[in-house]
């Protein structure tokens, strides 16, 4: 394992970290928009792919199928959007087949992230479940798939559950200690319990600042599920730019973002 040391942050720095994510976005607000809207789209027709086999599948088999392929198609988009806001903070130019390129040699790693996610996700899924007397799980996937299947609530409903994704997954990621993972195997060629080693230390070093990170991005995604579900396609590039700065600034030691006149300046130079 690469010897790197996290570093202790402090509560101010949240508000500096989304004021970084924030201009890392607006620098390629194309690239970022693109990227979500890629996502949604691949959940479209995921969801449509659901709309033949919801007649020859049981309801939770076919539940399942869709949150591990939603699922792994997120990391995908997180490690996407991850690369971008580097890409961002670099000035360097950005390709589907770089970022293609960068993600095939970890796609066991992404995939092994997507069952642990999936089953933690399950887990608590069931729990609420089981703290509501009058359901039970059948009835719930049914009625989620029956959903996903009609054309005239299909976008607000993907949108919708775009955000409960995001809120599920950061969960896992705070369950599982892996915040920070994503950019760790991205930038550091690190396997998965590498990854998840250094990100469990971050955390800890760090309890008080990623509690409130965790408490401000949930009530976020809360925010876009129950008001403004279109909300979802700016968290998503928002947090994932956020996920970049933090680790940035935990792992580099560099808090703020490289200066775009400054970095041509230079590279003009060379």
């Amino acid at each position: 394992m690469q010897t790197m040391e996290p570093q202790m942050v402090e509560p101010k720095d949240i508000t500096r970290w989304l004021k970084q994510a924030y201009d890392l976005m607006n620098r390629r607000i194309l690239a970022y928009l693109l990227s979500v809207s890629l996502f949604f789209i691949c959940l479209f027709f995921c969801s449509q792919a659901l709309v033949s086999a919801s007649i020859m599948a049981a309801p939770i088999l076919l539940l399942v199928v869709f949150l591990i392929f939603t699922a792994f198609l997120f990391y995908f988009t997180l490690a996407e959007l991850v690369m971008v806001s580097f890409s961002s903070d670099h000035s360097h130019s950005i390709n589907p087949s770089a970022i293609i390129h960068t993600f095939l040699p970890n796609q066991k790693v992404f995939f092994k992230m997507t069952v642990f996610g999936v089953v933690i996700g399950i887990s608590y899924w069931f729990a609420s479940v089981l703290l509501n007397p009058g359901k039970d799980v059948y009835t719930i996937s049914e009625q989620i798939i029956t959903l996903l299947t009609k054309d005239s609530t299909l976008i607000f409903y993907l949108l919708k559950m775009g955000a409960v994704f995001l809120c599920f997954i950061l969960l896992v990621m705070f369950t599982l200690r892996t915040f920070f993972c994503v950019p760790l195997i991205l930038f550091h060629d690190m396997n998965y319990s590498e990854a998840q080693t250094l990100s469990h230390r971050a955390i800890m070093k760090n309890m008080r600042v990623m509690s409130i990170v965790l408490m401000m991005w949930v009530t976020v995604f809360i925010i876009a599920i129950n008001v403004v579900p279109a909300l979802a396609i700016v968290f998503l590039p928002l947090f994932s730019a956020f996920n970049y700065v933090s680790y940035r600034h935990i792992f580099l030691g560099q808090g703020t973002n490289e200066n775009v006149k400054e970095r041509k300046e230079a590279v003009a130079l060379s």
